[in-house]
C-alpha cells in the first residue's frame, strides 16, 4: 500500500508541475505568428485545466474554480463577474436537478419490477438476459443521468452475479459476469443520446446554441436526429458483446432465486406512485417543449424536483440530496463554459474554424458528420471530459458549417451526441463504475466499443443529415 501511494504521490508532483509549466507559459509566452499573446495565453489555460481534470491531482471541484479565477488575473477577462458568467448556463442547474430526481427513482421499485418481469420472460436464456440489463439501463439513462442507470442496474448484475457464482462456479459466473458488465455503460452511454435530457452534454450543447446562435432546438428535434441512432446502436452493440464473449443458458434455479431475491428485497417509497406521476409529468412536460418553449430542459427538471420535496411526497431529504450529488460536475460545466467564451472572445476560435474550412473546401454534410465523429470521439480518448469537449468545440464547429453553407443546427448536434461516446476505453465515471469490479478488461472494452464507434459513426452520417433538411 505504501508504494501505491508513493506513486501516487509521485504521479500528482508530475501532474503539478507540468500544470505549473503551463501557467507560466500562461503568463509569460508572447504571441507566435498568427497567434496573438492573448491567444498563447488562452490556449496554455485550456491545457492547464485540462491537465488538471484528467490527472486530478486536486479535486475536480477545486480546480474548476482555480481555473476560473485565473482567467481576470491573467487579463484574459474583465472581471471576476465575467468569468464566472459560466456557471448561469442552465446545463448546470439541469445536472444538479437530474440527480435529484435519480435519487427518488432509485426509491421506488420500478427498475426492480420491471427487471423481474423481462427476466420471467427470458426463462434462463442468457443473452436475451444480458439484453434485458441493457435495455433498462437504455430506458433509464432516457430520462436521468448515464452514471445513476449503471448504478441502479450494476446493483442488480452483482447480485445476479454472486447467485450464479453459489450454483454454477466461479468459471461462469466470470464468463457471463464480463459481457454483463461491459453491457451497462455501453447501453447507458447509448441510451443518453436518445433525448436532450439523456446526458448533461447534451444540454451543454443545446444551451450554447442557444446562447450563441439564438437558435433553439426542442426535444422532438433532437430526439428525430438522437433516437433511431441510438435504437439501432443498442441492438448492434448487444449483438457484437454476444458474438464476441459467448454465454450460456443459466440453470433454471439461478433465475428462479434471483426473481425470488428481487422480490424479497424490492423495497418501495411510501410515496412511490407520486414520484412516478411526477417523473411521468416530467416527460409529458419535456414533449410538450417541442411547441411551449417556456418548457424547457432544465425548467422541467427543477420544478419536478421542487415537486419531489413537497411535504405530500417527501422523496428525499435535503442531506439525502446533498450527498447524492456530485457537485464537481456542474462546478467543472461552469469553468469549461467559462473556457469556451475565453476561446471564443480571444480568437482561437475563428482561428480553428478557418484553418478547417480552409482544409477541407466542398465538404459535404455526410463528410462532415463522419469527420466531427471522428474528431470527438478521438479528442474523448485524450480529454475524456465530454462537457469540456462540448465547450471547446460546439462554437467553432457551428461557425465552420456556416462557412462550409452546411446546416450549423446539424453539426452541433451531431457533436453533442458524440460527446457521451465513452465506449472504447474506461476513462470516465460511467464505465469506470463498471471497470472497477474486475470483470473485464481494458481490451475488451476496446475490442468491441472500436466497432461500435465506427458503426456509430457510419449511422449518424447516414441518418443525421437525411433528417436535418426538414427538422432544422
Amino acid at each position: 500500500m505504501a508504494a501505491v501511494n508513493e506513486n501516487s504521490g509521485k504521479s500528482n508532483l508530475i501532474s503539478l508541475l507540468a500544470a505549473a509549466v503551463l501557467l507560466a507559459g500562461a503568463i509569460f509566452l508572447p504571441g507566435m505568428g498568427s497567434f496573438s499573446k492573448e491567444m498563447v495565453s488562452a490556449a496554455c489555460l485550456i491545457l492547464f485545466a485540462v491537465l488538471l481534470w484528467v490527472r486530478q491531482p486536486i479535486p475536480i471541484g477545486i480546480s474548476s474554480l482555480l481555473v476560473v479565477i485565473l482567467e481576470p488575473l491573467l487579463g484574459l477577462m474583465p472581471s471576476m463577474s465575467a468569468a464566472f458568467a459560466g456557471y448561469a448556463n442552465p446545463s448546470h442547474y439541469f445536472t444538479i436537478a437530474s440527480f435529484g430526481v435519480a435519487i427518488a427513482i432509485r426509491k421506488t421499485s420500478i427498475s426492480a419490477r420491471l427487471l423481474k418481469k423481462l427476466l420471467e420472460i427470458c426463462r434462463g436464456n442468457a443473452k436475451k438476459i444480458i439484453f434485458a440489463f441493457m435495455l433498462l439501463t437504455y430506458l433509464i439513462s432516457m430520462i436521468m443521468s448515464d452514471i445513476a442507470a449503471v448504478v441502479i442496474f450494476l446493483a442488480f448484475a452483482l447480485s445476479l452475479l454472486e447467485i450464479l457464482r453459489e450454483e454454477w462456479g466461479e468459471e461462469q459466473e466470470r464468463r457471463l459476469g464480463k459481457v454483463l458488465l461491459l453491457s451497462l455503460p455501453l447501453a447507458s452511454v447509448i441510451g443518453g443520446t436518445a433525448t436532450p435530457m439523456g446526458s448533461t452534454v447534451n444540454v451543454l450543447a443545446l444551451n450554447l446554441l442557444k446562447d450563441n446562435a439564438g437558435i433553439h432546438v426542442t426535444f422532438l428535434q433532437w430526439c428525430v436526429a438522437g433516437l433511431p441512432i441510438s435504437l439501432v446502436l443498442l441492438v448492434a452493440a448487444w449483438l457484437i458483446l454476444i458474438w464476441f464473449y459467448r454465454v450460456e443458458a443459466l440453470p433454471g434455479k439461478v433465475t428462479e432465486k434471483f426473481i425470488e431475491k428481487i422480490q424479497r428485497e424490492k423495497k418501495s417509497h411510501p410515496a412511490e406512485k407520486k414520484i412516478l406521476v411526477i417523473v411521468g409529468l416530467m416527460i409529458v412536460a419535456w414533449v410538450a417543449g417541442t411547441w411551449v418553449t417556456a418548457l424547457n430542459t432544465t425548467t422541467v427538471a427543477v420544478i419536478g424536483l421542487a415537486c419531489m420535496v413537497l411535504p405530500q411526497v417527501n422523496a428525499f431529504s435535503w442531506k439525502e440530496f446533498r450527498d447524492g450529488v456530485p457537485w464537481e460536475i456542474p462546478l467543472m460545466g461552469g469553468a469549461t463554459v467559462s473556457l469556451g467564451t475565453l476561446a471564443k472572445d480571444t480568437g482561437l476560435v475563428q482561428l480553428a474554424a478557418d484553418r478547417i474550412t480552409s482544409s477541407f473546401p466542398g465538404m459535404g454534410a455526410m463528410s462532415m458528420v463522419v469527420m466531427l465523429g471522428l474528431l470527438v470521439t478521438l479528442v474523448l480518448l485524450v480529454i475524456p471530459v465530454g462537457p469540456a469537449a462540448v465547450s471547446m468545440l460546439i462554437i467553432p464547429v457551428y461557425t465552420m458549417a456556416e462557412a462550409l453553407h452546411l446546416n450549423p443546427v446539424m453539426a452541433v448536434i451531431t457533436v453533442g451526441i458524440f460527446a457521451s461516446n465513452s465506449t472504447i476505453l474506461p476513462l470516465n465515471a460511467v464505465v469506470l463504475m463498471s471497470y472497477t469490479k474486475g470483470y473485464w478488461k481494458i481490451k475488451e472494452l476496446a475490442k468491441a466499443g472500436i466497432i461500435i464507434s465506427v458503426l456509430w459513426i457510419i449511422l449518424a452520417a447516414l441518418w443525421i443529415p437525411f433528417v436535418s433538411g426538414a427538422m432544422y
